[in-house]
């Protein structure tokens, strides 16, 4: 009866260690699930936030544009000039903001400039007009 017994144990282990094997075996295999591949080769990782921060996540709100009626392009911008004792390099500095270019001026040049004008004028001419100046 005894030998039995350990035949009967032997034949278990053999049966639960090739159980064991071919789970292993089957585990290891890949993941061929035809519905879903790109999940299976290239899995996402999972991005856990803290429970504050997640209260504060808002969903993306929709930018409308639409067109503004404005000035038509073909109106033109005007300025004038009134300066009184301004040093030349900041006289400068204005007509370069305006004209959209930049000046350079050496550092030895001093002086200082009053000008008015009467009359506005084009900033198309605001380039000229500062060359007259100078």
């Amino acid at each position: 009866m005894k030998k039995n017994k350990l035949n009967f144990n032997y034949y278990f282990l053999v049966l639960l260690s090739s159980l064991l094997i071919i789970s292993v075996l089957y585990a290891q295999q890949e993941n061929t699930n035809p519905e879903k591949p790109d999940e299976a080769q290239n899995p996402q990782p999972e991005i856990i936030m803290p429970k504050d921060e997640q209260k504060d996540i808002q969903p993306k709100q929709e930018i409308k544009i639409e067109k503004v009626k404005g000035k038509k392009k073909d109106e033109e911008k005007y300025f004038t000039l009134n300066f009184k004792d301004v040093e030349l390099s900041e006289f400068l500095n204005v007509m370069s903001q305006l004209i959209g270019k930049n000046i350079v001026i050496d550092e030895r040049v001093r002086g200082k400039i009053t000008i008015s004008s009467v009359k506005k004028i084009p900033i198309k001419d605001a380039y000229e007009v500062m060359k007259a100046i100078l």
